[in-house]
């Protein structure tokens, strides 16, 4: 009996020893704090924390007393401590010790949690020549020593690792004892998934809110179609001395402030080595809520300061609301400072965000350059947890789908369902938790001014944005909208009635609506995509879609474009109903559904985004060409079914006939609606004040921000990769763009080839477009850096992702006759057949592009 479960006997002792590994050995808290509060205390005085490790008392930190506060890092050296005093120099009041509170950074990490709280309410041990002692009791001294002695977060964490391993080692040894393995791994699997899942939603480990993308004092009273606008330079600074006390008051924007960072301008005077041993000045920074009481304080050093550039103060326990009213105090307390070290101001116009000096209000256009980190009420870990917990089983999924007895069909049905649900899951957490998409106050005024004049074609020229407070709007005079966008999907927005008109010329936007019955086509686009690639890629290889869905939903601004409300929904809606109609034209289905798709995704196309547009037309006329040329045929557009969808087209026609009469161009810009706006907005550069570059360097700028911004989040909310182009969370990106090359070097007799090299080429040829228009516009006309922006090709990503994975198709394809020597192989040896390379490049392929999207998003974005 115990020779049969030998295996399982000694992995419970194993677990058994891990076990008492994580619960006995010594494992004490990291990063801890103490916070002494005072009663009675001066802003000035000087606190300091002795240790009596059994040797008599030692010094073990200096601080200084602010906002009756004292903050000692804990060296934990000292931890072996047997007594804890505080002795604090006064010259006026007698203070008393009112409570002591311990924190710690769990894992290392800035965020501090409280792990000891100890009311004092005592009174001092001593008072000589005005310095006061008190010594912590006993109570407090053993609950402190206990608490710095005890990491239990660190052995929560090996008690669950240690208990997953045992698990699984478990479930390994039972295949070799049950036959019906697949059934207890389905199982097994399920229930411990569900365990984990739980576990996240529920427990409060998970549960911490996280920081959200700090927001810069000075840009909470912009509202979001200013900060459109505005151009994208460094603000006026402007030096405060610390001479006197400085007032800032603010106004929340989201809930439950978490930390302020100030910045200073150091001194410009080199200072000596002995100098800065002379400059032992400190300054006191407070948070005060609208009811002027204590939020959060802390003592900065001058030196450090003058090294940094900055301060950093934390918030713990903030309970601020939206709206509510704060201000933050910075008081020079003593002691020496760097010579002209000043806090930095920036120039604006703000209503809520008044700066104070003395009491007096200093320049009402100035407030402090400082950066506030709001805690919010995001779920932002568990979000992070659930998606790498699901996008594990997809990928355990598609591996072993066999084990499962899953036929590959269902397989790769239930990765397209398994894709699209998350896709869904990031357009809803982008709308969220995120937002500001590409231009979105000039699409909704677009809008707005079609439902306002009821006009089907748009006088561009009368066109004004709307200044946007909240949900309420108005146009505002002398402003012109720069879009020149065909009207399809504007008209198209009104018929969700988003906007009600309310005034004269004000409106009530419900964004929420707009927004969804926007993402709706673009998801709806989705389906489509993901429908070409489950009817035309082969069903024996499964992973081959989980590749080609994560190649479509990875691209950092596809789905985070479909969150706004913007036309790029309606170009992916067009290109994907031409592809899907162009294919099967590849296919020999030539019938009137055929035709109309291609007619009614090219139309659909080019009346929402003319760049869209004109790339899947081009593809259609070089194929056109081709076939006519192979086949010396013309019958692709000499029948009926073409003729018939004619008409369809003609309705595009018709329409840049008639802005073309009126604007003599097929799309109007800003520089020919109103050429006085333009030479006044963002997008021209006086010519003196042009950044002067030879053709080279331009070319170089232009082509590195072309590809980051494929690679990144870039909006007015933006997340740029900074690492280098080859790193492991962009190269794979940037590839998509590129592995079309590898068509040139296909047989063409494969039925999509042709096609698809038709595509490549007029990709090619519209990104060229774009290369020399921004080219030309920098050098001969506006002096404008911009236009590099990748996103005018998502529409065309689902094409992408099927040539790459077409690609992959004929390699698995191949038909290799066993060699003699193959067939001398060991028993057990892997041979790399075309087949399993392929499957292996694109399980490798996947894991990394989905970690480059969205997963990278989650890591990284709320800490930008």
């Amino acid at each position: 009996m115990v020779k049969n479960y030998k295996s399982q006997f000694v992995a419970v002792i194993i677990f058994v020893v891990c076990m008492a590994f994580a619960w006995l050995y010594p494992l004490k808290s990291v990063n801890v704090t103490l916070l002494m509060e005072f009663s009675g205390a001066e802003d000035g005085a000087s606190a300091e924390l002795l240790i009596d490790r059994g040797n008599g008392e030692e010094l073990l930190a200096r601080a200084t007393v602010f906002s009756q506060q004292a903050q000692f890092r804990f060296d934990p050296l000292y931890y072996n401590f047997e007594k804890i005093g505080i002795r604090v120099s006064e010259t006026g009041r007698t203070p008393a010790l009112e409570t002591v509170r311990a924190y710690s950074g769990k894992y290392d990490i800035s965020k501090d949690s409280l792990i000891c709280e100890s009311v004092i309410g005592s009174q001092m041990q001593s008072q000589q020549q005005g310095v006061f002692y008190f010594e912590l009791d006993s109570r407090t001294t053993d609950q402190l020593y206990n608490t710095v002695h005890q990491n239990y977060t660190i052995r929560w964490v090996l008690t669950g690792i240690f208990s997953i391993v045992f698990l699984m080692a478990l479930l390994y040894m039972s295949k070799q004892r049950q036959k019906d393995w697949n059934k207890l791994l389905r199982y097994g699997l399920l229930i411990f998934c569900g365990i984990i899942v739980i576990y996240v939603l529920f427990n409060s480990d998970f549960n911490r809110e996280e920081a959200l993308n700090p927001v810069r004092l000075s840009e909470t009273a912009v509202t979001s179609d200013d900060a459109e606008n505005l151009p994208e330079s460094e603000p006026e600074l402007r030096g405060i001395s610390l001479n006197q006390p400085i007032k800032q008051r603010f106004t929340t924007v989201f809930e439950k402030i978490q930390n302020l960072k100030l910045y200073f301008q150091p001194s410009k005077i080199e200072v000596s080595e002995e100098a800065q041993e002379k400059i032992n000045g400190v300054i006191g920074v407070r948070l005060l809520n609208q009811d002027s009481q204590i939020v959060s304080s802390g003592v900065f050093s001058a030196l450090e300061i003058q090294t940094t550039g900055y301060l950093e103060l934390k918030v713990r326990e903030s309970q601020s609301r939206l709206g509510e009213n704060y201000s933050i105090e910075i008081v020079p307390l003593s002691g020496n400072f760097p010579a002209d070290l000043q806090i930095l101001a920036e120039r604006g116009s703000f209503e809520d965000a008044q700066m104070l000096t003395v009491g007096e209000k200093a320049e009402t256009d100035m407030v402090l350059r400082c950066d506030i980190g709001y805690a919010g009420t995001s779920r932002i870990p568990q979000i992070r947890t659930l998606v790498l917990i699901g996008l594990f089983l997809l990928l355990i999924f598609t591996v072993a789908y066999r084990k499962l007895h899953i036929k590959s069909e269902t397989a790769a049905l239930f990765i397209y369902l398994g894709m699209f649900a998350y896709s869904v899951g990031q357009v809803i957490f982008y709308m969220m938790y995120v937002g500001n998409t590409p231009d979105e106050a000039a699409h909704v005024s677009y809008i707005a001014y079609l439902m306002q004049t009821g006009k089907i074609i748009p006088d561009f020229s009368q066109m004004q944005m709307l200044s946007i407070s909240g949900s309420t709007a108005a146009f505002v005079d002398g402003t012109v909208n720069q879009l020149g966008h065909p009207p399809l999907y504007y008209l198209v927005m009104t018929l969700c009635k988003p906007i009600e008109i309310i005034g004269e010329n004000s409106f009530l936007i419900h964004f929420t609506r707009l927004r969804l019955f926007s993402a709706a086509f673009g998801l709806l686009a989705l389906a489509i995509a993901f429908y070409i690639g489950y009817t035309r890629i082969t069903k024996k290889q499964p992973a081959l879609h989980l590749l080609y869905s994560a190649i479509i939903t990875s691209v950092p601004m596809f789905l985070y474009n479909l969150c706004g409300v913007n036309n790029d929904t309606f170009a992916l809606l067009g290109c994907v109903l031409f592809f899907l109609g162009i294919l099967r034209v590849c296919e020999e289905k030539r019938n009137y559904a055929t035709y109309f798709l291609i007619a009614g995704g090219l139309v659909i196309a080019v009346l929402s985004k003319v760049t869209a547009g004109m790339l899947i037309g081009l593809t259609a006329i070089i194929y056109v060409i081709w076939y006519c040329i192979k086949h010396k045929s013309i019958k692709l557009i000499c029948c009926k079914q073409f003729l018939i969808s004619l008409p369809v087209y003609l309705v595009a026609v018709g329409y840049f006939v008639i802005v073309y009469l009126e604007f003599h161009t097929l799309q109007p810009d800003l520089s020919s609606i109103n050429p006085e706006y333009y030479q006044a907005s963002p997008f021209f550069v006086n010519f003196e004040d042009r950044t002067v570059m030879s053709m080279f360097d331009y070319s170089l700028l232009y082509w590195k921000n072309f590809f980051d911004t494929w690679t990144a989040v870039a909006s007015h909310t933006s997340l740029y990769k900074l690492d280098h182009w080859t790193s492991y969370d962009r190269i794979l990106t940037l590839l998509i763009f590129f592995v079309p090359i590898l068509l040139f070097f296909v047989r063409k007799s494969k039925k999509y080839i042709a096609m698809l090299i038709g595509f490549y080429v007029s990709l090619a040829v519209v990104v060229w477009m774009q290369f020399q228009r921004a080219f030309e516009t920098y050098f001969y006309v506006a002096g404008y850096t911009g236009a590099y922006q990748t996103r005018y090709y998502l529409c065309v990503l689902p094409i992408l992702a099927f040539i790459a994975v077409y690609l992959l198709q004929m390699l698995t394809e191949r038909k290799e006759k066993p060699s003699a020597e193959s067939e001398r192989c060991h028993e057990g040896m892997i041979i790399l057949s075309p087949n399993r390379v392929a499957v292996t490049i694109s399980i490798v392929a996947s894991i990394g592009l989905l970690y480059s999207g969205f997963v990278y998003f989650l890591f990284n974005y709320f800490g930008y």
